[in-house]
C-alpha cells in the first residue's frame, strides 16, 4: 500500500454521469505518474447503518510521498478533470491520510 491516501467522494448532479466520470478518472487520474495505487467505484451496500452512502463515486489515489501528492494536485490532467467535473457535482468530500509506522506507534522523528 501507498504511504499517502487521497480519498475522494463525489455526489453527481446527474447520477447517470457515473460511467463517464469513472472512465475519465480511470484515464485522467490513474495514469498520472506520481499515482502509486488507484481504485474507483460506487458505494457497496453492506446493510451497515454506520457506512456513509451519500456519494455516487469514490476514488482512492495512493502516493509514496507527500511530494508525489503535491505534484499530482497541480498536474495538468488532474486540473482538466477538476474543471470538467466540478460543475457537475452536488458535493465533494476529500480526505488525506498518512499510513506511516510512526503514526501508528506514536513515535516522533
Amino acid at each position: 500500500p501507498a504511504m499517502i491516501g487521497h480519498i475522494i467522494f463525489l455526489d453527481l448532479t446527474n447520477p447517470a454521469d457515473y460511467h463517464d466520470i469513472l472512465h475519465d478518472a480511470d484515464w485522467m487520474l490513474a495514469t498520472i505518474p506520481t499515482v502509486a495505487t488507484y481504485a474507483a467505484g460506487k458505494h457497496l451496500d453492506t446493510g451497515s447503518p454506520a457506512v456513509t452512502t451519500n456519494y455516487d463515486l469514490a476514488i482512492y489515489l495512493g502516493f509514496n510521498s507527500e511530494q508525489n501528492l503535491r505534484t499530482f494536485l497541480v498536474d495538468d490532467q488532474h486540473i482538466r478533470f477538476i474543471k470538467k467535473w466540478n460543475p457537475r457535482l452536488n458535493a465533494l468530500t476529500i480526505y488525506d491520510m498518512i499510513d506511516w509506522p510512526t503514526t501508528r506507534y506514536n513515535f516522533i522523528n
